[in-house]
This record gives C-alpha cells, sequence and structure tokens, in this order.
C-alpha cells in the first residue's frame, strides 16, 4: 500500500509582521508541517531591564557584566548578539522614573539598528501613564506593550496614530483573547498591527496549559477567525528564568551545572512555545538566541 502524506488546507492565513528591516511573510499552516506552508523560523528578541530585580540570576549577570547597569550600554551589547528584536522594558517601580525611562529610550532609540519592542512595568497604574508617552517619542514603527482590558484605552490612539504594533495580553484564554482584539480594533488599531499574548509558563511551570491556548488560537486563526490569525508573542526567557531549575544549585550532578540547566531550560521552553505556534520570542540568554537560531536551521 502506497503511503500518502496527510495535507491540511487552512482557510486563511496568520497576519505577516512587518517591522523595520524584518517582513516576516503571513503563514498558512501549523509550524513545521511539511508540504503546507509554514515559516520555519520565529523571531528573537532578547529583553534588556531598566532596572535588574533583585533575583536577577547571577549567570546573567555574569554574562552581561556592568552593562546591566547602563540601559543604552546595554542595549549596545545586546545589538551585537544574533537577535532580530531589542526588547526594552521599562521596569519602572513609580512615577518618578517616567522621565528617566523617556530619556533612556531617546538615547537608545539614537544608536538603535534593529527594531525594537518596548513594554512598561506591568503594573496597571504607572503603564497607564508611562506607555502613551514612550510611545509618543518612538517615531518608527515598533512594538508596544502590554496592552490590557483595564489599560488599553490610555493608549491606544496614539499606538493607532504612530502605526505601532501592540501587544494585546490575556491570562491564558482563546475567549478573552479574541473580546481583547475587537475592543483594540474599535478603539482604531488596525488588526495587521495586533500581535497577541497569552500569556505562558515555563518548562514544568504549566508550559502544557499555555502551549494548548497558542495552539488553539493558532488553529481558528487559520480557519478563518479574523479576530485570531494574528501573530503570537511569548515571553520564555521571564518565565523560563523563574523557575528554581534556573535558580538553585542544589541539584543532582546528573542535571547538569546551573548554567547549562538554566540556558536549557530557556532553551526548551522557547522551542516548545514555537511549535505550539509562536511567531515572535522574547529570550534573555544571548547563548540561547545563537543556539535556538542554529536548532530552527537544523528542523
Amino acid at each position: 500500500m502506497e503511503y500518502i502524506e496527510p495535507s491540511k488546507n487552512f482557510k486563511s492565513q496568520i497576519r505577516e509582521i512587518k517591522l523595520g528591516n524584518i517582513n516576516y511573510e503571513p503563514s498558512f499552516s501549523l509550524p513545521f508541517m511539511k508540504k503546507e506552508k509554514g515559516n520555519k523560523r520565529a523571531l528573537l528578541a532578547i529583553e534588556i531591564l531598566m532596572n535588574i530585580p533583585q533575583n536577577y540570576s547571577p549567570i546573567l549577570k555574569e554574562y552581561w557584566g556592568n552593562a546591566i547597569y547602563d540601559m543604552k550600554l546595554w542595549a549596545q551589547k545586546a545589538q551585537q548578539s544574533s537577535c532580530d528584536i531589542l526588547a526594552l522594558k521599562f521596569n519602572i517601580n513609580d512615577e518618578k522614573e517616567i522621565s528617566k525611562a523617556i530619556e533612556l529610550l531617546k538615547e537608545i532609540i539614537s544608536i538603535a539598528q534593529k527594531p525594537l519592542l518596548i513594554t512598561g512595568s506591568n503594573k496597571k497604574n504607572l503603564d497607564v501613564i508611562l506607555l502613551p508617552k514612550l510611545a509618543e517619542i518612538t517615531d518608527t514603527p515598533s512594538i508596544i506593550g502590554i496592552a490590557e482590558s483595564e489599560t488599553y484605552e490610555s493608549f491606544a490612539q496614539i499606538i493607532a496614530q504612530k502605526g505601532h504594533k501592540i501587544i494585546a495580553r490575556t491570562p491564558i484564554d482563546i475567549n478573552l483573547a479574541k473580546e481583547l482584539n475587537i475592543l483594540l480594533t474599535e478603539s482604531g488599531i488596525s488588526q495587521d498591527n495586533i500581535i497577541i499574548d497569552t500569556n505562558m509558563g515555563a518548562l514544568g511551570y504549566g508550559l502544557d496549559y499555555g502551549y494548548s491556548i497558542i495552539e488553539r488560537v493558532k488553529l481558528a486563526g487559520l480557519e478563518g477567525d479574523e479576530m485570531l490569525n494574528m501573530p503570537i508573542i511569548a515571553f520564555a526567557g521571564e518565565e523560563s528564568w523563574k523557575t528554581k531549575e534556573a535558580r538553585i544549585d542544589n541539584f543532582d550532578k546528573n542535571h547538569g551545572t546551573l548554567q547549562e540547566r538554566a540556558i536549557a531550560w530557556e532553551s526548551s521552553t522557547a522551542a516548545a512555545i514555537m511549535l505550539a505556534g509562536a511567531n515572535i520570542l522574547v529570550l534573555w540568554h544571548p547563548e540561547v538566541i545563537n543556539g535556538f537560531k542554529k536548532f530552527m536551521e537544523e528542523i
């Protein structure tokens, strides 16, 4: 009996991403199908923080050195990596830091050679003030976030005017993701400028649930739902370095050194989420980006 490889023709496609020198073509299937036209890689961003948290990994501190205390210097060093996008996180702690965040962004824009992804503090009371200001001074179309149901109205208008892309985050629920996308389009933001963030967990920490929601959103978009056929972003680095496997050095030797394990944890998390359908991965360690690009080429 002759084996016929199964093939699936979907009704729609996942929207393209145009950002600076990046032209990420539409995808017509789930990732890594053989006969369907699926994209063969995700875009990789490296995240740079304005303020280093107390529990920031010593492995990351050792790699970046003193650059982590100077956001502009850190951005210059990160640009030398093989990342596609620079992800700037302005994790301020109070309103007094807003003016400093604005000046830092201006300085980084002046030296940036790669497209920018700009996020705030994840504190709703601060981001409703901060994000409109950051979006306003960024003249080159960039990715701005995080927009949630309680905060999107504060900066949706400036996003629409400037032509930025907006990250729409909802808590691992396909219906909430669709609802927020509808609200954003009603606020004047083009469907082509919405990037979905369904939220996720790291390897071993809710990854299966995050994976399944990303896959469901992707399938719904491919089957013709125009409010879910947007690219998907996943903050795999942030989630991975929260885990005890990436932070604690009291595992058996057969688990590898802490550095080996932490990098493997981020790499494995990113690989799984990409296979689920994520189009943009935000990562923390440059070695993960270098290894991940090789992995994507091989598969």
